[in-house]
């Protein structure tokens, strides 16, 4: 995708922090809402084969798109976690819809109209309402890859990581395939990202984690979906995110 008009976006992207909150104020591998787009498209080209199998008239070229773009409404609205969404009142909720309808007109203003073939305003839209099927694969993508994140920390020994992990596992990444249909169809036992993850001794794995090394990543658990996770990030960003610490405990 050819970004090279959108000047600043990137800087904008790296510079909001992922998991940036009281309850896990320290992230050894701390990502940054442009990483992890990169990394949620990344997970979406590794289950393509069964979407378009399932889908057949997924718009691939889109999907791919809007991974990249989904969490650029927080460049003006900062990032909001999940938990604190839900949180919310229905006054609060309103607010919130209508401070990232403004972003997405202020971001559709501010850079071309087009990311290679789409409209950039549309696919903000798109993110935002989860109407398309493509959206709604993107957002499964989207809280694999949080799960993913999550799991690193804690094979790292960051046991505040223990609470989003278990929430991912779950609630949140079962609540995508429960309210979306065309997810739930790619449920496969032939993908490790296409099925359901089992919940692991989170407790145990944070007390016994150490941070990573280059050898200690060869090691495998006996969690499919990590294993894939750390896997498709190897495969395109090298080891590089997976063992650079950028905090200490």
């Amino acid at each position: 995708m050819d970004f090279s008009k959108f000047a600043g976006r990137k800087e904008a992207l790296e510079k909001i922090e992922r998991f940036k909150d009281q309850y896990t104020p320290i992230m050894l591998y701390r990502t940054t809402v442009f990483s992890h787009a990169h990394r949620v498209c990344w997970l979406l080209e590794d289950i393509l084969d069964r979407v378009i199998e399932v889908h057949p008239k997924f718009d691939v070229s889109f999907a791919k798109a809007l991974a990249l773009v989904h969490d650029d409404v927080e460049i003006e609205t900062g990032d909001v976690q999940l938990y604190q969404k839900e949180a919310m009142d229905a006054a609060a909720r309103d607010a919130l819809a209508e401070k990232e309808h403004v972003a997405i007109d202020v971001l559709a203003n501010r850079w071309p109209h087009f990311v290679n073939a789409h409209a950039y305003e549309e696919l903000l839209v798109v993110a935002k309402k989860k109407e398309r099927v493509e959206a709604r694969v993107v957002s499964y993508c989207d809280k694999l890859d949080a799960l993913g994140e999550s799991l690193h920390e804690l094979f790292a020994g960051n046991v505040p990581f223990i609470r989003p992990a278990q929430n991912y596992i779950t609630k949140r990444v079962p609540k995508v395939v429960s309210d979306f249909a065309e997810v739930a169809a790619l449920f496969s036992e032939n993908h490790p990202l296409l099925k359901h993850v089992q919940l692991p001794d989170l407790a145990h794995i944070a007390n016994y984690g150490k941070p990573h090394t280059a050898e200690s990543l060869r090691i495998p658990t006996d969690i499919p979906f990590y294993e894939r996770w750390k896997a498709v990030t190897i495969a395109h960003a090298g080891l590089g995110p997976l063992v650079e610490q950028k905090e200490y405990l």
